[in-house]
């Protein structure tokens, strides 16, 4: 049952604050739900894919809870191309 309950608005500002107090993890959406049946993605600023969704996140257009699922859903998928070492 653990995830699925609600985690009422105090204790998602306390896990909230304690993200930020990590400087090499990022999080979305910015304000964690109440909901535990809510999608929150943490990703890694300093790996490939945490670039991609800072950079994401950062243009122009809002992103939501809406969108949330599909930018989980983009994240679980994107690999890092393949390297080709020099000849």
């Amino acid at each position: 049952m653990l995830g699925r309950q609600k985690a009422g608005r105090r204790i998602a500002l306390s896990v909230g604050s304690a993200l930020d107090s990590i400087p090499e993890v990022g999080y979305f959406p910015a304000q964690l739900p109440n909901n535990g049946t809510a999608h929150v993605c943490l990703y890694r600023l300093d790996q490939h894919i945490g670039r991609t969704l800072t950079a994401i996140l950062a243009a122009p257009q809002k992103v939501d809870g809406s969108t949330a699922a599909a930018l989980v859903f983009m994240a679980a998928n994107l690999r890092p191309a393949p390297s080709n070492p020099a000849v």
